[in-house]
């Protein structure tokens, strides 16, 4: 590994995966429930969010460019222009970085977004939202707390009337109100 761009891929992995591992960690514990798994993601998007600024770059930028010196590796460059082939080519023109900074920081916040982006997705979903709710419903049962449900009844007598139906978990009845 003589090569910065190596190395600064090694460093951006590190920062990143890091902060992913906690969460990987906190997701397979054995008895960790809805609200947990979903605090852990939110934390490291927050991570994520605060070392997506310049900032941030530059610091990690300016560390591994002293480090690299330090270990002889090379300074860094950019890559070569690539000129896409025609039969794929959409005449637009390839993105020209002006240096090697402007380049790292490019693929540090492309890394930074989608990771965030992959973490969102997956727990931001209809489905998650469900189990959430479903959770609390049976922590808050097994505390011998009062459940409230309000939705449409089916009862056609309370439907005319426009009533809803409530369910009252620790009192067993169901009422029309």
């Amino acid at each position: 590994m003589d090569r910065f761009s190596s190395y600064f891929g090694l460093k951006l992995a590190l920062l990143v995966f890091s902060a992913t591992e906690q969460v990987s960690v906190t997701l397979q514990h054995h008895d960790i429930n809805a609200q947990e798994a979903l605090a852990a993601v939110k934390t490291a998007v927050c991570y994520l969010n605060r070392q997506r600024s310049d900032d941030a770059f530059n610091l990690i930028y300016d560390l591994v460019l002293q480090e690299a010196a330090e270990k002889g590796l090379q300074q860094p460059t950019l890559p070569r222009q690539r000129k896409i082939p025609r039969r794929i080519d959409d005449w637009s023109k390839n993105h020209t970085f002006f240096s090697p900074k402007e380049f790292f920081r490019g693929q540090y916040f492309e890394v930074l977004d989608v990771l965030k982006g992959e973490l969102i997705r997956r727990f931001d979903q209809p489905t998650f939202a469900i189990l959430r709710e479903m959770e609390k419903i049976l922590i808050d049962s097994c505390n011998e707390k009062n459940i409230v449900f309000i939705y449409r009844n089916k009862n056609p007598v309370c439907q005319q009337l426009g009533y809803k139906q409530t369910y009252h978990s620790t009192r067993n009845a169901i009422k029309c109100h």
